[in-house]
């Protein structure tokens, strides 16, 4: 099958489609940030910095059929820290 890519306005529908700020915030941190589900899972506020415009990717975490909610380093091994934009940081 053939990758499917969304581009600007693309990404502009589906953010615009979410029904709440949670979701939006959910998706923006997906779209514009690149983070992984289990990363944005793992975010707590500590990790936002609004006034860097940054969000600190400490952790990830993934459920377990055999052992429930597990947490661990990101998928890297490493700590991030990852842009976000403007409008992003203002929402």
């Amino acid at each position: 099958p053939a990758d499917r890519v969304l581009d600007r306005e693309g990404i502009a529908r589906l953010v615009a489609a979410a029904r709440d700020v949670r979701q939006e915030t959910i998706l923006r941190a997906a779209v514009e940030a690149g983070l992984r589900r289990g990363e944005i899972v793992g975010l707590a506020w500590p990790d936002v910095r609004l006034d860097e415009r940054r969000l600190v990717v400490r952790q990830a975490v993934h459920q377990d059929a055999t052992v429930g909610k597990v947490v661990r380093r990101p998928k890297s091994g490493r700590i991030a820290r990852v842009a976000i934009s403007e409008g992003f940081a203002e929402a």
